[in-house]
């Protein structure tokens, strides 16, 4: 479609920026691929199936100059959408705005939703134009793949040689081998952007690009290896995927961008149940601090536990769980219901002196002899 001239397939908005195009209609249309024309017919259920995918992706074309994005996906073997998505910045440098597609009187139009500044310079009423037509990759035609229009470029080299028609990239033709790889011919200005662009990605995936950044530099050598880099890249992608698959639940078909939402919300999970183990172990420590000090309020109620007890290193070393288990099984030592006082360990009445049973029960239960006589107001028998 001719965008640099007004025509009834060129919308306009007050600023005099295009704001919709037509992008194909049903019949008749040639194109020229590698010198020869390409005949076909574009019928009405063509126009469906490529509106239906349209609608099933539910996602804005890419609009770029003389299809770069075009060049840079074929190298990778994906549509350039899925291109955007794995390498936004890219999109960021390479785009110049965004279209929906829709019908209308049975052709399809593309609404303008985004513009680049410097596309809205290039596409005014009242711009010098530096390109001339739109032209869309359009995908499918073999029969292989769903029918789709998967990004548009600006350009001056269209293929459709009728002018009233949208251009088409020179791959796609009804069944024609494929073109070579090309940078091309443009506009100085934009074909400084694409080379600076085709160099920033090859420094992004590792490639030695230097010697491609002399002006009239032939890029061809760079594209084929960064064509195959990425290539690369996808097998190891796969590799990847393929090997984790299983441990974090990915289903069949699903690629490395739902494998990292897995990953990062494993990740989340992990963390959540990490913060919820660390407050759980502090709740388990401060119950047990609790149950132990009621447990040594019964010991010591009951008898079987002494302040001198408490005050030596094997009493200190006892969690709740080996206080308890020795609870259960020490002997009283202190009559419990009253503070002891000599008489309950005398044997002679007459002597306030600690009986052999006496000392050898404080031994057992980890206590010197002499602590409990004192503490009884008794006395340690003469050696």
């Amino acid at each position: 479609m001719i965008c640099g001239a007004d025509s009834a397939a060129v919308r306009r908005d007050a600023a005099g920026i295009v704001s919709a195009f037509r992008l194909l209609k049903p019949g008749k249309n040639s194109l020229t691929i590698d010198g020869q024309t390409v005949e076909g017919d574009v019928a009405a259920g063509d126009i469906q199936a490529i509106l239906d995918y349209a609608a099933l992706k539910n996602e804005l074309i890419p609009v770029d100059c003389e299809h770069l994005l075009f060049l840079l996906a074929q190298a990778s073997g994906v549509d350039e959408g899925e291109l955007l998505k794995t390498e936004p910045a890219l999109g960021e440098k390479a785009c110049v705005g965004a279209v929906a597609l829709r019908a209308e009187n049975g052709e399809i139009w593309a609404d303008c939703k985004k513009w680049t500044a410097r596309a809205k310079e290039l596409l005014t009423t009242a711009a010098d134009k530096m390109y001339l037509y739109f032209s869309p990759v359009i995908r499918g035609l073999s029969g292989k793949s769903p029918l789709r229009i998967t990004s548009i470029a600006l350009t001056n080299s269209p293929a459709y040689n009728d002018q009233e028609a949208l251009a088409a990239a020179a791959e796609f033709g009804f069944g024609a081998a494929r073109a070579p790889f090309a940078v091309p011919a443009t506009n100085n200005q934009e074909k400084q952007v694409v080379k600076d662009l085709i160099l920033k990605l090859a420094g992004l995936v590792g490639l030695d690009a230097a010697a491609f950044s002399a002006e009239g530099a032939n890029l061809q050598p760079l594209l084929t290896a960064l064509s195959g880099k990425i290539e690369t890249l996808q097998g190891d992608a796969s590799k990847f995927v393929a090997g984790i698959k299983d441990a974090i639940g990915l289903k069949d078909g699903q690629g490395l961008d739902v494998a990292a939402g897995l990953i990062v919300s494993l990740a989340a999970a992990r963390q959540s149940d990490a913060s919820a183990l660390t407050d759980a172990r502090a709740k388990l420590t401060t119950f047990e601090g609790e149950a132990k000090t009621r447990l040594v309020t019964d010991l010591t109620a009951a008898g079987k536990l002494t302040e001198a007890m408490k005050k030596s290193p094997w009493f200190t070393g006892l969690d709740f769980a080996a206080l308890k288990a020795w609870g259960d099984c020490a002997p009283v030592v202190v009559q419990p219901g009253r503070v002891s006082d000599a008489s309950d360990f005398r044997q002679a009445p007459a002597a306030n002196v600690m009986t052999p049973a006496q000392i050898s029960v404080a031994r057992a239960c980890g206590v010197k002899p002499e602590d409990v006589a004192k503490t009884n107001g008794l006395v340690m028998p003469a050696a």
